[in-house]
Protein backbone atom coordinates (compact mmCIF):
# COMPACT_ATOMS: atom_id res chain seq x y z
CA UNK A 1 0.00 0.00 0.00
CA UNK A 2 1.22 3.55 -0.71
CA UNK A 3 2.25 5.77 2.19
CA UNK A 4 -0.28 8.26 3.51
CA UNK A 5 0.22 11.83 4.73
CA UNK A 6 -2.69 13.02 6.86
CA UNK A 7 -3.21 16.65 7.91
CA UNK A 8 -5.42 16.62 11.00
CA UNK A 9 -7.02 19.98 11.79
CA UNK A 10 -7.72 20.78 15.44
CA UNK A 11 -9.46 23.51 17.37
CA UNK A 12 -7.20 24.26 20.32
CA UNK A 13 -10.09 24.76 22.76
CA UNK A 14 -12.00 21.59 21.88
CA UNK A 15 -13.47 20.27 25.16
CA UNK A 16 -13.07 16.71 23.88
CA UNK A 17 -9.72 17.33 22.19
CA UNK A 18 -7.74 14.91 24.34
CA UNK A 19 -10.06 11.95 23.74
CA UNK A 20 -10.60 12.79 20.10
CA UNK A 21 -6.90 13.10 19.37
CA UNK A 22 -6.09 9.79 21.04
CA UNK A 23 -8.88 8.17 19.00
CA UNK A 24 -7.56 9.75 15.81
CA UNK A 25 -4.03 8.49 16.42
CA UNK A 26 -5.39 5.01 17.20
CA UNK A 27 -7.48 5.03 14.04
CA UNK A 28 -4.87 6.43 11.65
CA UNK A 29 -1.98 4.51 13.25
CA UNK A 30 0.83 6.64 11.78
CA UNK A 31 4.48 5.67 11.92
CA UNK A 32 5.48 9.28 12.63
CA UNK A 33 3.57 12.26 14.05
CA UNK A 34 4.35 15.95 13.78
CA UNK A 35 2.72 18.58 16.00
CA UNK A 36 2.36 22.28 15.34
CA UNK A 37 3.37 23.87 18.64
CA UNK A 38 4.52 27.29 19.79
CA UNK A 39 7.69 26.41 21.72
CA UNK A 40 9.70 23.21 21.77
CA UNK A 41 10.14 23.18 25.55
CA UNK A 42 6.70 24.40 26.56
CA UNK A 43 3.68 22.24 27.31
CA UNK A 44 0.77 24.60 27.03
CA UNK A 45 -1.90 24.61 29.67
CA UNK A 46 -2.87 25.98 33.05
CA UNK A 47 -1.10 24.84 36.19
CA UNK A 48 -3.19 23.49 39.08
CA UNK A 49 -2.42 26.67 41.01
CA UNK A 50 -3.56 28.85 38.12
CA UNK A 51 -6.72 26.78 37.63
CA UNK A 52 -7.60 27.22 41.31
CA UNK A 53 -7.05 30.97 41.11
CA UNK A 54 -9.12 31.33 37.96
CA UNK A 55 -11.82 29.07 39.36
CA UNK A 56 -12.24 31.30 42.41
CA UNK A 57 -12.28 34.43 40.26
CA UNK A 58 -14.89 33.05 37.88
CA UNK A 59 -17.02 31.71 40.72
CA UNK A 60 -17.09 35.15 42.33
CA UNK A 61 -17.77 37.05 39.12
CA UNK A 62 -20.50 34.72 37.83
CA UNK A 63 -21.91 33.51 41.18
CA UNK A 64 -21.23 29.91 40.25
CA UNK A 65 -22.11 26.91 42.37
CA UNK A 66 -19.20 24.80 43.61
CA UNK A 67 -20.01 22.11 41.03
CA UNK A 68 -19.86 24.67 38.23
CA UNK A 69 -16.49 25.93 39.43
CA UNK A 70 -15.17 22.36 39.45
CA UNK A 71 -16.51 21.81 35.94
CA UNK A 72 -14.90 25.03 34.71
CA UNK A 73 -11.52 23.95 36.10
CA UNK A 74 -11.90 20.58 34.38
CA UNK A 75 -12.36 22.46 31.11
CA UNK A 76 -9.13 24.39 31.73
CA UNK A 77 -7.29 21.07 32.07
CA UNK A 78 -8.14 20.31 28.45
CA UNK A 79 -6.33 23.37 27.13
CA UNK A 80 -3.06 22.50 25.45
CA UNK A 81 -4.16 18.91 24.80
CA UNK A 82 -2.05 18.67 21.64
CA UNK A 83 1.12 19.56 23.55
CA UNK A 84 0.28 17.22 26.41
CA UNK A 85 -0.31 14.28 24.09
CA UNK A 86 2.89 15.07 22.19
CA UNK A 87 4.91 15.06 25.41
CA UNK A 88 3.25 11.84 26.62
CA UNK A 89 3.91 9.97 23.39
CA UNK A 90 7.46 11.29 23.20
CA UNK A 91 8.20 10.11 26.74
CA UNK A 92 7.10 6.61 25.68
CA UNK A 93 9.53 6.59 22.79
CA UNK A 94 7.03 7.31 20.01
CA UNK A 95 8.60 9.20 17.05
CA UNK A 96 7.21 12.68 17.70
CA UNK A 97 8.43 15.82 15.97
CA UNK A 98 7.56 19.30 17.20
CA UNK A 99 7.15 22.02 14.62
CA UNK A 100 7.52 25.10 16.74
CA UNK A 101 8.44 28.07 14.56
CA UNK A 102 7.92 31.18 16.72
CA UNK A 103 6.36 34.16 14.98
CA UNK A 104 5.88 37.63 16.38
CA UNK A 105 2.52 38.38 17.92
CA UNK A 106 1.65 41.10 15.43
CA UNK A 107 2.02 38.63 12.56
CA UNK A 108 -0.12 35.85 13.97
CA UNK A 109 -3.48 37.29 12.91
CA UNK A 110 -4.69 36.45 9.43
CA UNK A 111 -6.13 39.06 7.15
CA UNK A 112 -8.70 36.56 5.98
CA UNK A 113 -12.00 37.88 7.29
CA UNK A 114 -15.13 36.04 8.32
CA UNK A 115 -18.38 36.07 6.39
CA UNK A 116 -21.29 36.69 8.76
CA UNK A 117 -23.68 33.76 8.49
CA UNK A 118 -26.89 33.06 10.32
CA UNK A 119 -25.78 31.16 13.42
CA UNK A 120 -27.98 28.67 15.28
CA UNK A 121 -29.59 30.21 18.35
CA UNK A 122 -27.48 28.13 20.74
CA UNK A 123 -24.25 29.28 19.07
CA UNK A 124 -25.35 32.91 19.19
CA UNK A 125 -26.27 32.61 22.88
CA UNK A 126 -22.90 31.06 23.61
CA UNK A 127 -21.08 33.88 21.78
CA UNK A 128 -23.01 36.51 23.75
CA UNK A 129 -22.27 34.75 27.04
CA UNK A 130 -18.58 34.50 26.20
CA UNK A 131 -18.38 38.19 25.26
CA UNK A 132 -20.06 39.22 28.51
CA UNK A 133 -17.69 37.11 30.62
CA UNK A 134 -14.70 38.50 28.72
CA UNK A 135 -15.83 42.05 29.57
CA UNK A 136 -15.95 41.14 33.27
CA UNK A 137 -12.45 39.65 33.48
CA UNK A 138 -10.37 42.77 34.04
CA UNK A 139 -8.51 40.83 36.77
CA UNK A 140 -6.73 38.94 33.97
CA UNK A 141 -4.16 41.15 32.28
CA UNK A 142 -3.41 39.05 29.21
CA UNK A 143 -6.11 39.43 26.52
CA UNK A 144 -5.24 35.97 25.16
CA UNK A 145 -5.71 34.29 28.53
CA UNK A 146 -8.86 36.32 29.15
CA UNK A 147 -10.30 35.06 25.86
CA UNK A 148 -9.51 31.42 26.68
CA UNK A 149 -10.95 31.69 30.20
CA UNK A 150 -14.12 33.36 28.91
CA UNK A 151 -14.51 30.69 26.27
CA UNK A 152 -14.35 27.86 28.81
CA UNK A 153 -16.38 29.67 31.47
CA UNK A 154 -19.25 30.25 29.05
CA UNK A 155 -19.60 26.49 28.52
CA UNK A 156 -20.61 26.09 32.17
CA UNK A 157 -24.03 27.53 31.32
CA UNK A 158 -24.79 24.97 28.60
CA UNK A 159 -25.67 21.29 28.66
CA UNK A 160 -23.18 18.70 27.33
CA UNK A 161 -25.14 18.17 24.12
CA UNK A 162 -25.25 21.90 23.51
CA UNK A 163 -21.51 22.20 24.11
CA UNK A 164 -20.79 19.59 21.48
CA UNK A 165 -23.12 21.34 19.03
CA UNK A 166 -21.26 24.63 19.60
CA UNK A 167 -17.80 23.11 19.13
CA UNK A 168 -18.79 21.06 16.09
CA UNK A 169 -20.32 24.17 14.56
CA UNK A 170 -16.95 25.87 14.95
CA UNK A 171 -15.20 22.99 13.19
CA UNK A 172 -17.66 23.11 10.31
CA UNK A 173 -18.35 26.83 9.91
CA UNK A 174 -15.58 29.01 11.30
CA UNK A 175 -13.71 28.59 8.01
CA UNK A 176 -16.40 30.38 5.99
CA UNK A 177 -14.15 33.23 4.97
CA UNK A 178 -13.48 35.81 2.31
CA UNK A 179 -10.40 34.91 0.27
CA UNK A 180 -7.87 37.69 0.78
CA UNK A 181 -4.15 37.83 1.42
CA UNK A 182 -3.25 36.09 4.70
CA UNK A 183 -0.88 37.75 7.14
CA UNK A 184 2.84 37.27 6.63
CA UNK A 185 3.22 35.36 9.90
CA UNK A 186 0.68 32.76 8.83
CA UNK A 187 2.53 32.16 5.58
CA UNK A 188 5.85 31.92 7.45
CA UNK A 189 4.45 29.22 9.69
CA UNK A 190 3.00 27.32 6.74
CA UNK A 191 6.33 27.46 4.94
CA UNK A 192 8.20 26.23 8.01
CA UNK A 193 5.74 23.37 8.55
CA UNK A 194 5.95 22.42 4.88
CA UNK A 195 9.75 22.26 5.02
CA UNK A 196 9.76 20.11 8.17
CA UNK A 197 7.07 17.75 6.85
CA UNK A 198 8.88 17.29 3.53
CA UNK A 199 12.14 16.65 5.35
CA UNK A 200 10.57 14.00 7.58
CA UNK A 201 8.66 12.47 4.67
CA UNK A 202 11.97 11.87 2.96
CA UNK A 203 13.73 10.52 6.05
CA UNK A 204 11.10 8.37 7.79
CA UNK A 205 9.21 5.30 6.56
CA UNK A 206 5.47 4.67 6.74
CA UNK A 207 2.51 6.96 7.20
CA UNK A 208 2.91 10.46 8.64
CA UNK A 209 0.29 12.35 10.64
CA UNK A 210 0.55 16.11 11.06
CA UNK A 211 -1.52 17.61 13.90
CA UNK A 212 -2.11 21.34 13.67
CA UNK A 213 -4.65 24.14 13.78
CA UNK A 214 -7.51 23.54 11.38
CA UNK A 215 -6.97 26.90 9.70
CA UNK A 216 -3.65 25.84 8.14
CA UNK A 217 -5.17 22.91 6.24
CA UNK A 218 -8.71 24.09 5.58
CA UNK A 219 -8.86 27.89 5.21
CA UNK A 220 -9.29 29.31 1.67
CA UNK A 221 -5.81 30.49 0.79
CA UNK A 222 -2.67 28.74 -0.52
CA UNK A 223 -2.51 26.77 2.72
CA UNK A 224 -0.41 23.86 3.96
CA UNK A 225 -2.66 21.31 2.24
CA UNK A 226 -2.21 23.01 -1.12
CA UNK A 227 1.54 23.42 -0.60
CA UNK A 228 1.88 19.64 -0.15
CA UNK A 229 -0.30 18.53 -3.07
CA UNK A 230 2.50 16.57 -4.73
CA UNK A 231 2.53 14.29 -1.66
CA UNK A 232 -1.23 13.64 -2.09
CA UNK A 233 -2.21 14.47 1.51
CA UNK A 234 -5.55 13.65 3.08
CA UNK A 235 -7.04 16.28 5.36
CA UNK A 236 -9.31 15.45 8.29
CA UNK A 237 -10.99 17.37 11.11
CA UNK A 238 -10.52 16.23 14.69
CA UNK A 239 -14.27 16.16 15.34
CA UNK A 240 -14.57 13.30 12.84
CA UNK A 241 -13.13 11.01 15.53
Amino acid sequence: MPRQLTLLGTIHTDLWGMKRLYRAIGSIRPKTITFELERAECVHGFSAERRDFLGKQIRGILNLEEEQETEFKSFLREYGYESKIALGLQSCGYPIHRIDKEISEENQLSEITMIKTEEPIIVREYSETREYIFSELSVIESPDEREIVALYAAFVFFEPGQRQEIIDYEYDHHLETIRTEPARGLLQRDQFMEERIRDLWGKTPGDLLHVGGIFHAQAPYHNLYERLQDLHPVRRKLNEF
